[in-house]
């Protein structure tokens, strides 16, 4: 009976410690910079240990550095052992792979690698790791994801309103800068007051803008002295010429509006145009006739009212 105990007590053992045996190893990245990881990118690993079961599920996980214990998953594969009747399963021969792919990645893993992909830098560097039953192994190497891109700053989207309004009245700017590429920079913005034929005739503010937010501010016209007339508001991005661009050429937006006499009656005015202008991306301004020199041009105090409005993501 002793005997009998002792088999079944060293059977147990031998059961527990090989079903603890199973790891991946030797995991390697396939290539170690990797411009657009959503596009797909491969580790390739091996299975070592034997196994009481036919089928087990690895996970990987994506990590900014060499803890096991940290990262976003990269999914999960099933890893099929080679079984005979009688004995353990015996791990697959040879490399094994796994293929990282946008369509079966969590969303929270495909979120952060489209803003590494699509930042003007590349990111990392980044080590896969393998786990199976709870043993984990980081890669070998490690990996560089993304690439080096031009800022290219411009205005996508803005709007104008009321694009009438007497010449005491309020409106609203909203507008948003694009980078071309995700960027922590922020380009100064400049606000600029021109007649109909861009004349400039004043700089209204600056300010900093958050590439990819749409941003906004409200313009008093009650606070300076302006006939009736048609004007245009001009944005300007990148004002200081601090960044380089890819192309330096697209900085600029406008919106037309007319300013009508606060005195009169102006209801054929407001039924000639739309009551929101919005941005006109190319307009038709000589840069080599029309002078920027932001640190010489007046200033319009009180234009602004109020101060910006927070960036909405």
């Amino acid at each position: 009976m002793l005997k009998k105990l002792t088999l079944i007590a060293g059977a147990c053992l031998l059961f527990s410690s090989a079903s603890h045996a199973q790891q991946l190893g030797n995991l390697f990245w396939n290539q170690e910079i990797v411009p657009a990881p959503l596009d797909g990118v491969r580790i390739d690993y091996r299975v070592f240990g034997s196994s009481p079961l036919a089928q087990i599920q690895a996970e990987f996980f994506l990590s900014g550095d060499q803890n096991p214990n940290t990262g976003l998953s990269l999914g999960t594969t099933s890893i099929n052992f080679r079984c005979t009747p009688g004995r353990l399963c015996a791990p697959p021969a040879g490399p094994q792979s796994y293929f990282v792919r946008s369509f079966n990645l969590p969303p929270a893993t495909r979120d952060f690698l489209n803003n590494v992909q699509n930042s003007c830098t590349p990111s990392g560097p980044f080590f896969a790791v393998g786990s199976l039953l709870g043993n984990r192994q980081v890669s070998f190497n490690s990996a560089t994801f993304g690439s080096n891109k031009a800022i290219d700053f411009l205005f996508d989207m803005g709007t104008f309103s009321p694009s009438v309004l007497p010449n005491n009245g309020t409106a609203n700017v909203s507008f948003r800068v694009q980078s071309g590429c995700l960027t922590n920079l922020q380009p100064e913005v400049a606000v600029l007051l021109a007649d109909s034929q861009f004349n400039i005739l004043g700089l209204v503010t600056t300010f900093l803008a958050s590439p990819g937010a749409t941003q906004s501010f409200n313009l008093n016209f009650g606070a300076i002295n302006l006939p009736p007339d048609d004007y245009n508001l001009i944005l300007f991005a990148d004002s200081s010429q601090q960044i380089g661009e890819s192309n330096e050429n697209n900085n600029l937006g406008s919106f037309s509006f007319t300013l009508t006499n606060s005195f009169l009656n102006n209801e054929n005015a407001f039924s000639n145009r739309s009551i929101t202008e919005y941005i006109d991306r190319t307009p038709l301004i000589d840069t080599e006739e029309v002078t920027f020199d932001l640190e010489n041009l007046p200033v319009l105090e009180g234009l602004i009212d109020g101060d910006m409005q927070e960036p909405l993501e």
